[in-house]
């Protein structure tokens, strides 16, 4: 079944099968562009870039002894970060994953307009209180992307990723 077909039969099973926090399911097209990065100062270039391209992202990451949130482009002082997520707008993020080589995978993903992939939204629980007893981390916000198995087509739909947009409480995408 294609992501149209798919997308249109769930709204009439129920409209609120594929809606979190007022946000609706949507057809698009995703791609994602892997870049492989072996040295700490060189991830932190590819961060300062990314930065510079979006000036207002937010995001998360781990880093050695702590797991740190940043909003509008305000990069937490250097440490050795082992992975995270950055929403750049409203159509881009990018991924930090460790390559099991001790090096990075970044991954920068970009909606676009499509049919081929369902979009879904989808929120992980923040917490009540942030590190070392500091302000709540609010709900942190995703979209979820699928597209249909083609290669097994009885296992129906696959992940094919999943997008940061930002916390609930600063959103840099909707």
């Amino acid at each position: 079944m294609d992501p149209e077909t798919l997308l249109n039969l769930m709204n009439r099973l129920d409209q609120s099968l594929l809606c979190c926090d007022g946000k609706n399911a949507a057809l698009c097209g995703l791609d994602q562009r892997r870049v492989a990065i072996n040295e700490p100062a060189a991830l932190q270039r590819a961060l300062s870039d990314y930065i510079e391209t979006f000036p207002s992202a937010s995001g998360w990451l781990c880093r050695q002894s702590d797991v740190v949130r940043f909003q509008k482009g305000a990069l937490p002082l250097d440490a050795m970060i082992q992975y995270g997520e950055l929403a750049g707008d409203a159509t881009h993020g990018l991924l930090i994953r460790p390559d099991g080589r001790g090096g990075w995978r970044l991954i920068h993903q970009e909606e676009h307009d499509g049919k081929d992939t369902l979009a879904v939204p989808h929120r992980h629980l923040g917490r009540r209180r942030g590190p070392s007893g500091g302000k709540p981390v609010g709900h942190l916000h995703y979209r979820v992307y699928w597209q249909p198995d083609t290669a097994t087509p009885s296992c129906g739909y696959r992940q094919i990723g999943a997008r940061f947009l930002g916390f609930a409480d600063q959103e840099v995408a909707s």
